[in-house]
C-alpha cells in the first residue's frame, strides 16, 4: 500500500485500514453464498483485533448488502495450509510489484489478476 496517500490518523492502526480494503473487495465474491470461511494466518493476527475482520465483514453484508450470508472465522497456521501458503506467494508477488518494482512474477499472474488501486492511486507503475 502507498502510504503516502493514506492520511497520517489512518495510518496509526494499520489493522482498521486493512479491514476496510478487504471489505471493498471480498462482499463482491462472496455475498451470493450462504456461507464462506474467512481463513487468515494465526501468526498475523492481532490480539486487540482477533475477531475484528470477521466481524467488519459480517456487519457489511448482512446491514450494508442486505445478505444472508455468514462468515466463518478460521485463524490457521500456514505452515501446515498450502492453500494459505499458496495465498501468501501470490501476494508476495503482487507486492514486490509495487515495492520493489519487481514485475517478473507478477507479469505471468497479471491475465489473471484485477488491480484495484482503491484510493491510493496507481503507485506510479502504471497500470
Amino acid at each position: 500500500m502507498k502510504k503516502t496517500n493514506v492520511q497520517p490518523h489512518i495510518r496509526q492502526d494499520a489493522n482498521k485500514l486493512y479491514n476496510y480494503m478487504v471489505s471493498l473487495i471480498v462482499p463482491e465474491y462472496v455475498s451470493n453464498q450462504p456461507s464462506f470461511e474467512l481463513i487468515p494466518d494465526a501468526r498475523s493476527i492481532k490480539v486487540r483485533s482477533q475477531n475484528s475482520l470477521a466481524d467488519y465483514l459480517q456487519i457489511k453484508l448482512w446491514f450494508d448488502l442486505n445478505r444472508q450470508t455468514t462468515v466463518f472465522y478460521k485463524p490457521t497456521i500456514s505452515e501446515f495450509d498450502y492453500a494459505l501458503q499458496f495465498v501468501d506467494w501470490i501476494s508476495h508477488c503482487v507486492w514486490m510489484r509495487y515495492e520493489d518494482a519487481d514485475s517478473t512474477h507478477y507479469n505471468v499472474l497479471k491475465p489473471s489478476i484485477r488491480i484495484r488501486p482503491l484510493f491510493f492511486g496507481e503507485w506510479g507503475h502504471g497500470e
